[in-house]
């Protein structure tokens, strides 16, 4: 289905993807191409006086030492890390999560949980963390992870329809989850002091920060594979076996 689709083509696509599954006991699946809700989406993703999503990473990135373990989680926040990173010598080399929404953290998780003495960042998404909110309660147990979350309550990466949870306080549920320190953002240049002021404090940090939907038109993907950005990674942090 597409932007020019029918009401009437749209419900009986319907009806046949539910009459495919009860006949053949088979799973099925209705594809919308991007812009097939333009007016929920464009009501929703109105502008506001947050920060630009991608200045905002650009400002996490400058306030985190050199050679911190970076995570990005999926979706356009990868692609603005990489955009950053890749043409510059003093920058962090990222690890990218590329289509695995909602993992970012506890891959973060895993390398804190390896490294104890080592800080590792994670930069998420709020879509994310609502595919897999318990993983709160387990990263809030590493005094090692800085978790950054950019939030502009919608799924930005695939057509920025609103999430199930546009409210949410997410600083409130990390604190509830256990985190050591939470705090909310809405200003750009409140976030390089935030992000510096939590190394050198033990426990884990949780920062939430609140930016605008919507990204550059001209933004690039990542030039390497998974594979290659992921041995690359691994290098970076001294591993043996990539």
């Amino acid at each position: 289905l597409g932007p020019e689709t029918q009401r009437e083509t749209a419900e009986a696509a319907a009806c046949q993807m539910i009459d495919t599954a009860n006949r053949l006991r088979t799973p099925t699946a209705l594809l919308l191409r991007r812009g097939t809700f333009p007016a929920s989406a464009e009501a929703f993703a109105k502008k506001t006086a947050y920060p630009n999503r991608e200045l905002a990473v650009i400002e996490v990135l400058k306030a985190l030492p050199n050679d911190i373990p970076v995570v990005g989680t999926t979706g356009k926040i990868s692609r603005e890390i990489d955009a950053y990173c890749a043409t510059r010598s003093q920058a962090p080399t990222p690890f990218l999560t590329v289509g695995g929404m909602g993992h970012a953290n506890m891959i973060a998780g895993g390398i804190a949980l390896q490294n104890p003495e080592r800080p590792v960042a994670c930069l998420d998404g709020d879509g994310a963390i609502l595919m897999h909110t318990g993983n709160l309660a387990t990263c809030a147990q590493l005094p090692n992870l800085v978790h950054i979350v950019f939030n502009n309550r919608v799924h930005d990466s695939v057509g920025g329809l609103p999430t199930s949870a546009p409210n949410l306080d997410l600083a409130a549920l990390a604190r509830v989850a256990g985190y050591a320190s939470a705090t909310c953002l809405m200003s750009a240049a409140d976030i390089g002091p935030a992000v510096r002021s939590v190394f050198g404090r033990r426990g884990a940090a949780f920062i939430e920060i609140m930016v605008s939907p919507g990204a550059r038109s001209d933004l690039g993907r990542p030039k390497t594979s998974p594979t290659e950005n992921k041995s690359k990674f691994m290098a970076k942090l001294g591993a043996s076996n990539v």
